[in-house]
């Protein structure tokens, strides 16, 4: 029996290096678009924590303001005992200070018959600001409310979640927005107090994987115990 001879045909070195250079190519491709899926999964799990906590905060100063009123109603001072009766004491740009109540009985934010509670016991002044954070350069928002209880100071923001700005404006009933200063006749007339909030997590440059997110919530109420 006769062997017949094999030729073995093996890579040229040309061929090995257009190989190399394809393979390279692709790993390099595959890391890119892994690197950028890791950056938006990054700035979306960022933006939905910043969403969360301006939302949060947002909807508890609504909650609050809503009740500005509550405990006089909004009658001009000539019509009762001068320094009652005014729902909002300050209002700034940046900084709301209204008289409110501590326990609403029916939960409807109306005044109730003054048999079912105590201007000494269920009311309260109700001051919102922004505030900076003690040995940083963020910013929080805080809530005063000083009652016959005593005085209580609450913040609104979560951990690595600062406030840019906490904006208020007010109206009167024919939606025209007030200009700053507002006078204490002036307050009497507000009805609708917008509220445009401001917060941003992490630093550096926003386009960054590392970067950071900023968002602008606004919301707004009219206390229906404004209302003359």
């Amino acid at each position: 029996m006769r062997k017949k001879d094999r030729k073995q045909k093996g890579f040229t070195l040309l061929e090995v290096i257009i190989s190399v250079a394809i393979l390279s190519v692709v790993v390099l491709m595959g890391s890119l678009v892994q690197k950028r899926n890791q950056q938006v999964w990054f700035k979306s799990n960022q933006r939905r924590d910043v969403q969360q906590n301006a939302r949060i905060a947002l909807d508890q100063m609504v909650k609050d303001i809503k009740q500005a009123g509550y405990i006089y109603g909004n009658r001009a001072s000539t019509d009762i005992p001068p320094g009652i009766g005014q729902a909002i004491n300050i209002a700034q740009q940046n900084r709301i200070s209204f008289n409110a109540v501590i326990r609403d009985v029916n939960g409807d934010g109306l005044k109730e018959d003054t048999t079912t509670w105590s201007v000494n016991r269920d009311t309260e002044t109700v001051t919102f600001s922004m505030m900076p954070i003690s040995g940083t350069s963020r910013k929080k928002i805080q809530k005063r409310s000083v009652s016959a209880y005593g005085v209580l100071d609450m913040d609104f923001t979560l951990p690595q979640v600062g406030v840019e700005n906490l904006e208020f404006k007010y109206r009167d009933e024919s939606g025209n927005v007030f200009t700053f200063p507002i006078s204490g006749n002036d307050r009497y007339n507000i009805r609708y107090i917008e509220i445009n909030l401001t917060v941003k997590k992490g630093a550096g440059d926003k386009k960054a994987a590392a970067g950071y997110e900023e968002i602008t919530l606004t919301s707004g109420v009219s206390p229906p115990n404004l209302k003359q």
